[in-house]
């Protein structure tokens, strides 16, 4: 088992946010802030990622959500709700999965339950090339800004410069061992399907990650009131659409701890 290094702020119902791909807890230093006023908020680094280490064995997304579900019993952690962004999501599903009854309630927050269509397998095994020939230097400027809406680039340019300065500390083998769990990751609709009555989903109308018809398909499946589609907002929610996003999980936060 990695070593998982968190920050933790608050007292009462846990709730776990989980980062992305090439991010760090840090990603959610607001949400962590906002919601320890109610909550026991905590908030890792992923195994690989900013202060936690890497498994010296092969990476799979199921894998590092059974050494997140030992982690948080080593916590006194039994009963939860998780809040997963992207990279954050698959992990969340996989801890689903392994552990049916660790997690009350569930965000899929700019994620998805589809495994990577062919085309994008394709592209993350030539991310893992890449980063062998020409280094995470050369890959990380390009992929921040990526992740948010090409019209708002500007109002978060100094957001991403957090964010790639704290990416670019990743090591090499993190990014292209992750790329490969993320490629090789099973496929979780049925899995969401059957777990809908817990899970929550907050998704980017502009989103080149989880498309909108993805999203769609996702929200038919999912109570009423538990799928938000979000306009003017792509990959990053928590910095496009902060103060929605944070009233979206307020009210969920609410109905979980409190059913």
């Amino acid at each position: 088992m990695s070593s998982i290094f968190y920050v933790e702020s608050g007292k009462g119902y846990p709730v776990i946010f989980l980062h992305g791909f090439c991010e760090t807890h840090g990603l959610w230093d607001e949400f962590r802030e906002k919601f320890s006023e109610n909550y026991r908020v905590i908030c890792p680094d992923l195994p690989g990622f900013g202060k936690s280490t890497l498994p010296e064995s092969a990476v799979s997304i199921n894998g590092i959500a059974v050494n997140l579900i030992e982690w948080l019993k080593n916590l006194g952690i039994n009963h939860c709700i998780v809040v997963g962004h992207s990279l954050g999501g698959y992990i969340t599903l996989a801890m689903q999965r392994a552990e049916p009854n660790l997690m009350n309630g569930f965000c899929l927050f700019n994620s998805t339950a589809f495994e990577d269509s062919e085309e994008k397998k394709n592209n993350r095994t030539k991310l893992i090339d890449f980063i062998e020939r020409e280094g995470v230097i050369a890959f990380i400027p390009t992929f921040i800004p990526s992740l948010f809406h090409p019209e708002r680039i500007e109002e978060f340019a100094l957001v991403m410069k957090r964010l790639r300065a704290e990416a670019l500390q990743t090591g090499p083998q993190s990014v292209q061992k992750y790329a490969a769990a993320m490629r090789d990751r099973p496929d979780s609709y049925e899995l969401l399907k059957n777990a809908s009555h817990k899970a929550l989903l907050i998704s980017g109308e502009n989103d080149m990650s989880v498309t909108l018809e993805a999203a769609k398909k996702m929200s038919e499946i999912l109570p009423a009131g538990r799928a938000h589609i979000l306009p003017n907002t792509a990959h990053m929610a928590m910095f496009e659409q902060k103060e929605t996003s944070i009233e979206i999980l307020e009210n969920f936060f609410r109905e979980i701890s409190e059913s």
